[in-house]
């Protein structure tokens, strides 16, 4: 490397690698000589700032590009699901049934499949059957109120004429989850503004249209009873089946006493 070169033969002091080795390390302080565990090989130089920084930003940049796949991933998780929720309800369309009774089959399999995934993982089984039912119906419950909550593209490219203005629920988007607990707290409440509370954080549906549910429940039940002189008959019941009722007969109110009985019965 430094021999055959007329001008290097000429150099004073001689020169040398460990001349050259002295001067970089002179004139470079940030650079470091370190000698090999083979003493017959030559020192190895090397700048500490460099490396490190180095190491660094290869470590940011494999993590970032981690992250990004990640990103990715829950991103295309993301529109699948969405794609899931907007085939169901488009099915959902052609039932005008009010249900209250949540069912897995009231949300899509993947959305409620990804639900109890985060819940607990991908374990199948639980150690009982409580812990089970617990986690099943924290998943169908989620299910149920994240579908509630969907928006649409049309939707959410909106634009709303007043900055007040929010989303508005289309009816079909409605499940047995959210129609269930505004009948069911309304019934035992009879409170607006617990309603409106459980509404605006998507629980379940609002105070104006729980009452118009109620009223056209009850006027259901009142064509049903005239069709049969004034008794009610659930839709549910079929011919020629036998049916076990349980009857609450109230006597004597001021003193409410209560007596139950087991009916065997017969439908015609």
């Amino acid at each position: 490397m430094f021999g055959g070169s007329e001008e290097a033969q000429k150099h004073t002091p001689t020169l040398t690698r460990q001349w050259l080795k002295d001067k970089i390390l002179q004139e470079l302080p940030s650079v470091k000589s370190v000698r090999q565990k083979d003493r017959r090989k030559p020192s190895v130089l090397y700048c500490p700032e460099a490396c490190e920084e180095d190491m660094v930003n290869t470590a940011m940049v494999q993590d970032y590009e981690s992250e990004m796949d990640n990103m990715k991933m829950l991103y295309k998780t993301a529109k699948l699901i969405r794609r899931r929720i907007v085939e169901f309800n488009d099915e959902k369309k052609k039932s005008d049934m009010i249900s209250v009774l949540s069912t897995t089959k009231d949300v899509p399999p993947q959305l409620y499949c990804l639900m109890r995934w985060i819940l607990i993982g991908p374990e199948e089984e639980l150690q009982t059957d409580m812990r089970r039912r617990t986690v099943d119906q924290s998943a169908l419950t989620l299910s149920q109120n994240l579908m509630y909550a969907f928006k649409t593209k049309r939707q959410v490219q909106h634009q709303p004429k007043q900055t007040t203005v929010t989303f508005r629920t289309q009816r079909h988007w409605e499940n047995p989850q959210v129609v269930g607990l505004a009948l069911s707290t309304h019934h035992e409440t009879r409170n607006k503004k617990l309603l409106d509370l459980l509404h605006s954080q998507n629980f379940c549906v609002s105070y104006g249209w729980t009452l118009l549910l109620e009223t056209a429940i009850a006027s259901a039940v009142v064509e049903n009873a005239l069709k049969f002189d004034g008794v009610y008959v659930p839709p549910f019941l079929k011919k020629e089946r036998l049916y076990s009722l349980w009857l609450t007969i109230r006597t004597l109110p001021s003193t409410q006493l209560m007596a139950k009985a087991t009916h065997m019965g017969l439908s015609l």
